[in-house]
């Protein structure tokens, strides 16, 4: 994990920078996968995309996704699952 206790742009933009990230750890075949957070600070998770989207096909074998928004579940879910590992 990362902090960025200063960090000054909104949600959105942390967002989109992790994507331009991930977008080139895909076309590299690197193994991994950042997600953002936004609290007090800025939280940058680094995680394995494999072991991400494991448990991820677990949580939704438990319907764990049912409530999810569908415009959410598409963009962090499937879009995610698309990536070429």
């Amino acid at each position: 994990m990362f902090f960025d206790y200063e960090y000054s742009d909104d949600y959105e933009t942390l967002e989109k920078q992790c994507m331009t990230l991930n977008n080139f750890f895909s076309e590299s075949k690197l193994d991994l996968w950042l997600l953002s957070y936004m609290g007090e600070e800025a939280v940058v998770f680094v995680q394995r995309w494999s072991e991400l989207e494991n448990a991820a096909a677990k949580l939704e074998k438990l319907g764990y996704y049912k409530n999810y928004d569908p415009d959410d579940y598409k963009r962090h879910i499937l879009m995610r699952r698309k990536r070429s590992a």
